[in-house]
């Protein structure tokens, strides 16, 4: 489970994957856990902007969404 991190850490990670490093290799930079990357890697406008489409699409082509969760 991935421990609470600070704005900082946070806009470290944006940094450092904005300037081309994997998960993998910020996770080792900067100490937190793989899961504490993944949770903090996209930022919240992009993480809602997908949903967001995730829910248009559903209402678009309900039938479909229905058999892809099954």
């Amino acid at each position: 489970m991935s421990r609470p991190i600070t704005d900082a850490q946070a806009a470290e990670i944006h940094r450092l994957r904005n300037e081309g490093y994997s998960p993998y290799q910020v996770a080792k930079m900067t100490g937190h856990t793989s899961d504490t990357i993944n949770n903090h890697w996209y930022d919240v406008e992009y993480l809602e902007w997908v949903e967001s489409f995730k829910r248009q699409w559903d209402h678009i082509f309900p039938g479909r969404a229905r058999r892809e969760r099954q």
